[in-house]
């Protein structure tokens, strides 16, 4: 599993009239991530088409054994990366406290968790990795 971050700016966040609700990119395609890598245009065709729900979680706390505070839907890819709106459960602790993080501008960014398909990436010269395809999209936090 991999995780990428992006910082808010990349991410265009918009909060909806209700609370707990918000949309935004979690991944943008053709630029060069934290990780040195570049998701390409497409890359998520596959996982969105099989349509598996996919979850919102805080800061990758799955990994801890962290119950999701929110799911994603609405998931698509455009022309600059993978959008889609989310909505929080918001008498969650973690739900509400990542909300008025976001909102307050304390939250960086957000960062997706996914297997490459190793079959459809390529190493350039400068070490940078160039993902075509996804594998899974485990969630976006």
């Amino acid at each position: 599993m991999e995780l990428k971050t992006l910082s808010l700016s990349d991410c265009d966040i918009k909060y909806a009239q209700s609370e707990g609700a918000f949309s935004g990119y979690g991944s943008v395609f053709g630029v060069v991530d934290a990780k040195n890598d570049i998701i390409m245009p497409g890359a998520y065709a596959d996982v969105l088409a099989a349509g598996a729900p996919v979850d919102v979680y805080v800061n990758h706390n799955w990994i801890d054994g962290q119950l999701p505070v929110g799911r994603w839907s609405g998931l698509k890819e455009d022309a600059r990366g993978l959008a889609g709106e989310a909505n929080l459960v918001m008498q969650m602790r973690g739900a509400s406290d990542a909300y008025w993080a976001m909102k307050s501008g304390l939250v960086s960014g957000l960062s997706v968790a996914f297997i490459p398909d190793p079959k459809s990436t390529e190493r350039r010269s400068d070490g940078v990795r160039i993902i075509h395809r996804i594998k899974a999209l485990k969630e976006i936090s």
